[in-house]
């Protein structure tokens, strides 16, 4: 990846936009640079006993910010079910500029955005926590 220009250690999340070391990269998993420079990924997750996929899509590659939540996003695939979902571990309602303070404990909360954006129609409404 590094190769590609893709050499970064990690993403920060909505919660510590200064922290790059949640949810490094990891190296044995194969991404995707696509030439509009967004970066793709998928590996396999579990999550209560089902098979899913983590599809990790971060927008503009390298560029920062590299946020979770601002330019890079989580999704959830069931292969069992054939269903593609936002990051759906936590409520989608944590999404707000309100429960990033309230719970900003977590960087798990960052992760469900991509999950209101998809509920929203795929678009970022003014409750969004840039």
């Amino acid at each position: 990846m590094s190769e590609c220009g893709y050499d970064i250690n990690g993403f920060a999340s909505l919660v510590d936009r200064h922290n790059y070391s949640y949810y490094g990269l990891f190296s044995n998993v194969p991404g995707f640079i696509y030439g509009d420079g967004t970066y793709a990924s998928i590996r396999p997750y579990g999550f209560n006993n089902v098979a899913l996929q983590l599809l990790v899509v971060d927008l503009n590659g390298p560029k920062m910010p590299n946020i979770i939540g601002r330019d890079v996003f989580h999704f959830q695939i069931d292969t069992s079910r054939g269903v593609v979902t936002g990051y759906s571990i936590y409520d989608k309602n944590l999404c707000t500029k309100d429960s990033i303070n309230i719970y900003g404990a977590s960087a798990e909360t960052s992760r469900v955005c991509a999950s209101k954006i998809m509920s929203d129609g795929w678009k970022i409404l003014d409750d969004y926590p840039w």
